[in-house]
């Protein structure tokens, strides 16, 4: 009921009467979780000083839903290392094959160069209509591409999430012109929606899950501090965005910008409000070195690499 109150709108790209609308929305939205944060808080003291005290609240500290792969990133992140997987979810992990197949090596992360480092005068990302970003749209169809669902298991789902609706409007777009040819076989898999629709916005989504999930990004800039970040900076969304996926989780976006930007706010790496997203980095980046039945747990590709195995 809450969530979709948290818009996923950037202020300094509305006019004075949509932003105005959307502080008052969004400031609403948190109001009604502010007694919730309320008690939780006073309930965690109490159990630190009481050491009689009754919770009545209680931190999910085991998951069922995803790979442990993806479950341990969201756990380092989010939850100071403290989410475990249930043992039978473990066990699957190991000896049960997700519902689908990808042609090549499907990538954990399609890895995108930070803006800076490339010479480009002007950003990857797009502020007009809102924020897009043309080159990561590119990319998803691109791993699209190469996907397949496995004969003889059940139907598997695909999510499609950005932060972004403009993102997510184009993303509509290209999927759609590629639909009835070079992407028929994406019927072969089960949507987000009874429309058939397997793209949404993060916000949307809340509450969703898919066996195979990519999310694009979007952000890639050289500015400076949390306004580079947009919907980025948000740990509670973010949360929602990397912990959806059921077997594999795409991420198509730009590690070095997320890095990059963080050490800039916080040069000399103290915890801090944008601390999760430093955690996000090293935790995917720590899974190339794992393996799991002779792979490693997460692999790296460049879109242009992406692009010549298409």
């Amino acid at each position: 009921m809450i969530g979709p109150l948290l818009k996923d709108d950037e202020l300094d790209d509305l006019d004075f009467d949509e932003a105005r609308s959307l502080v008052h929305t969004c400031d609403m939205a948190l109001r009604l979780l502010e007694p919730f944060r309320t008690f939780v808080e006073e309930d965690e003291r109490r159990n630190r000083v009481q050491p009689g005290h009754r919770p009545i609240a209680a931190t999910l500290t085991e998951q069922r839903r995803m790979d442990p792969a993806i479950a341990e990133v969201v756990s380092k992140a989010f939850y100071k290392g403290t989410l475990r997987t249930e043992e039978r979810r473990a066990r699957a992990a190991v000896e049960e094959a997700p519902p689908f197949v990808h042609l090549g090596a499907m990538p954990v992360v399609v890895d995108f160069p930070h803006v800076s480092s490339t010479g480009r005068s002007d950003a990857l990302e797009r502020s007009r209509p809102r924020w897009h970003n043309p080159s990561e749209v590119a990319a998803v169809i691109d791993v699209l591409r190469q996907v397949r669902a496995r004969e003889g298991s059940e139907q598997p789902s695909l999510a499609i999430l950005t932060p972004y609706k403009v993102q997510a409007k184009k993303l509509h777009e290209r999927l759609d012109a590629l639909r009835r040819q070079e992407l028929k076989h994406l019927d072969d898999f089960k949507a987000i929606r009874s429309n058939g629709d397997f793209i949404g916005t993060v916000d949307s989504f809340q509450g969703g899950e898919a066996d195979l999930m990519i999310l694009s990004l979007v952000r890639n800039n050289a500015m400076a501090g949390g306004r580079a970040l947009g919907f980025l900076r948000d740990s509670r969304r973010m949360n929602v965005a990397l912990s959806r996926a059921k077997s594999q989780l795409i991420l198509v976006g730009s590690l070095d910008f997320l890095r990059e930007t963080v050490r800039g706010v916080n040069p000399d790496n103290e915890t801090h409000d944008l601390s999760f997203l430093t955690e996000v980095v090293a935790a995917i980046t720590a899974l190339r070195d794992t393996t799991r039945n002779g792979l490693p747990l997460a692999s790296f590709l460049k879109p242009d690499a992406l692009r010549q195995r298409v």
